[in-house]
């Protein structure tokens, strides 16, 4: 991850100024970004180092709207009110002291509802999976995972299926494959690398090193919750802003305006020259 970070941020032409690490206890480290004067932060650790962290954050006052964090989306949403012997700020402090920060985590489930290569959107997928698990699903072990695990196998169900159809112009079949036999392991390969299809986690394709290739979420926490703020979509280099209707009187007054405003360039750019003495004063109102 670090090293992918560093080769992208070197193709955009920017420079890391300043990088620290710590083994168990970020206090020094936290107060040399502060006397760095770091402004923008990218933060690469576990959840259970993130609230030794943000709590040396709240210390050195290293947080605000004069900073910006930018963290692991993969951590509990409640991560920083968890409790912790291992620190020594408070629930209410830490809440402080994250707030404001910036997550970015693949997209474990396809936003859109559009049906998938097994015939059922990402929502029936999760239904049925409920209904499968029974009581409390969200704290079964890896529920947010199976949309990808369950895309996961059909890569390679279909994969299998390709190479199958290879293999007998070849005169093989995949019941000879043994992990000595290169001819059907890259086969194999061949046939998942090229993998492209609609899954119930977003569209299925893998880079040339086999990494899967998905949309990236980008959530930002506001007022101690976790809000969609946009989604990167790698295979097209599409970033998309989440602009949420939370003020919908506002957004059709503001709608209306703006109407208004335009429409208004129709009369205000009549030529006098046009139009007779009589008529001013009703298209001036």
């Amino acid at each position: 991850t670090l090293d992918d970070l560093d080769q992208r941020v070197k193709e955009a032409g920017l420079e890391i100024t300043f990088r620290q690490s710590f083994f168990s206890d970020p206090a020094a480290p936290v107060r040399n970004l502060k006397r760095q004067d770091a402004r923008i932060i990218v933060g690469l650790f576990y959840e259970t180092e993130a609230r030794k962290v943000f709590c040396e954050v709240y210390k050195e006052k290293l947080y605000g709207k004069k900073y910006v964090w930018f963290l692991i989306g993969w951590y509990a949403d409640n991560w920083f009110r968890i409790k912790d012997p291992a620190i020594n700020c408070t629930e209410a402090e830490m809440a402080e002291a994250v707030e404001g920060h910036v997550t970015t985590e693949i997209v474990m489930l396809n936003p859109e509802n559009t049906r998938s290569i097994s015939n059922m959107t990402s929502q029936e997928f999760i239904e049925k999976l409920q209904k499968r698990l029974g009581k409390n699903p969200e704290e079964t072990g890896g529920f947010q995972e199976a949309p990808l695990a369950y895309d996961a196998i059909w890569a390679l169900a279909l994969a299998l299926n390709k190479t199958s159809q290879e293999l007998v112009k070849k005169g093989l079949r995949l019941e000879d494959f043994n992990y000595n036999n290169k001819n059907i392991t890259d086969e194999i390969y061949r046939a998942l690398n090229s993998s492209a299809f609609e899954g119930v986690s977003g569209h299925v394709v893998f880079d040339a090193s086999g990494s899967r290739m998905a949309w990236t979420l980008i959530e930002q926490l506001q007022g101690g919750v976790y809000k969609k703020i946009g989604y990167y979509d790698s295979t097209k280099d599409n970033l998309s802003w989440y602009i949420q209707n939370s003020q919908p009187y506002l957004n059709n007054l503001t709608a209306v305006g703006c109407t208004l405003a335009l429409a208004a360039v129709y009369p205000l750019g009549l030529d006098g020259y046009h139009i007779g003495p009589g008529l001013f004063p009703f298209v001036c109102q």
